[in-house]
């Protein structure tokens, strides 16, 4: 069985990527139009594949794991399926003439989704009818559900014990709804508020610095908001500090350790991936390989979370996380890294629309897709990669 489960791996992390490539440029290379989304492909394919090239050159005979090769090759070509995924998708949205607005309208019912939900929740806990602690309480083995000291902030996050889950789509969302022009800008801000408040209540430190500075971006080209903003901005810091303050878990965190004990693991994981960058700037440290090879990075003060040693342990299974892929993209690839993050934005403006990166809609996006990038290290942010390729007409661009 491990002889088969193996071969599977190796025909969908080897094969599978060529067979959609070349399907891709059958169907993609007989129309210009579609020209930019094979561009995001091909540009994926080529800075993987030359990262490949020199780290297998001067950074993997250095280094003492065994597995780290493959793992490296299995993550490069798992990444390339992802950008076929997405140049795929981009390319059914064109063919079906799925445009912004009717992505604007299906976040639009997710919107309505999440409200009804936290809804529910806020107030069915109030009369005794509980369906988080229900549901919890039937499956907590599987949820893998931490918050033993205070379920409040579950109940408005949703079934994750990680918040800035509940935060990528807070800001996928309100992203959306500061881009949308198929309603007045005064009802859009209306439903921004709204779950924005709501979502204050989720305790999510990223969530709270993201839709700040979500918001910043969004008044430099519509001063004449900014009290409306400012009010928003003032109930939401209000909210969210309140929050805390009748959180017992936080305040057990406190006086147990004396600090918060989620940042100072998550920073310290970057100022990990930071340091590790600035020893191998160009290539980074081996792609994929930030799980197994971070703990060598890790400042001394990173070991006063109590989660410290068990995310250190980890290392050996290649399984540390960093917590923000951005600074994972430092690490494992330096300025490769780089070059693929701006490529992959450029190509999806130029797929979904041909003016500025610097006007207010892509400014937007792309503040929101760096926003996301920086709150996980999963693939939960790709929603905003076909925001920015989903065809807008230029005109329709403010």
């Amino acid at each position: 069985m491990v002889n088969i489960h193996h071969s599977l791996g190796s025909l969908f992390n080897y094969v599978f990527p060529i067979i959609v490539a070349l399907a891709l440029l059958n169907s993609i290379w007989k129309k210009s139009v579609y020209l930019n989304d094979m561009r995001l492909f091909g540009s994926s394919f080529v800075i993987l594949g030359l990262l490949m090239v020199l780290q297998t050159m001067f950074i993997f005979p250095d280094i003492e794991r065994p597995g780290a090769l493959l793992k490296a090759f299995t993550g490069s070509f798992s990444s390339l399926v992802v950008y076929a995924g997405l140049s795929l998708a981009l390319y059914l949205a064109r063919l079906s003439r799925f445009r912004f607005a009717q992505l604007s309208r299906a976040a639009l019912w997710a919107l309505l989704i999440l409200l009804v939900y936290q809804a529910i929740e806020v107030l069915g806990g109030m009369i005794g009818i509980e369906p988080f602690l229900t549901i919890l309480k039937a499956s907590a083995d599987y949820l893998n559900y931490r918050d033993d000291f205070d379920v409040t902030a579950g109940r408005i996050r949703g079934f994750s014990n990680e918040p800035s889950y509940m935060a990528v789509v807070v800001i996928f969302l309100s992203a959306i709804l500061l881009v949308d022009k198929t309603r007045k800008a005064g009802l859009n801000y209306v439903i921004l508020a709204v779950v924005v408040l709501m979502s204050a209540a989720a305790i999510s430190k990223n969530l709270i610095f993201g839709i700040l500075i979500l918001m910043a971006v969004h008044l430099l080209y519509h001063k004449k908001w900014l009290p409306i903003f400012v009010m928003i901005a003032a109930a939401y810091v209000g909210i969210f500090a309140y929050s805390v303050l009748q959180t017992e878990g936080m305040r057990w965190q406190y006086e147990e350790f004396g600090v918060d004990t989620s940042t100072i693991t998550r920073v310290g994981s970057w100022v990990a991936a930071w340091n590790g960058f600035l020893e191998s700037p160009i290539i980074g440290n081996g792609y994929g390989l930030a799980g197994g090879l971070l703990d060598k990075f890790y400042p001394n003060w990173f070991y006063l979370s109590p989660d410290a040693t068990a995310w250190a342990d980890k290392g050996d299974e290649f399984a540390i996380p960093v917590f923000n892929n951005f600074f994972r993209l430092l690490f494992e690839a330096g300025f490769f890294g780089i070059l693929l993050l701006v490529s992959n934005i450029y190509f999806l403006i130029r797929s979904s629309n041909s003016r500025s990166f610097f006007s207010h809609d892509n400014a937007i996006l792309i503040v929101a897709l760096l926003l996301c990038l920086g709150m996980v290290d999963v693939l939960s942010f790709w929603p905003i990669y076909l925001a920015l390729g989903i065809r807008r007409d230029p005109a329709e661009v403010r």
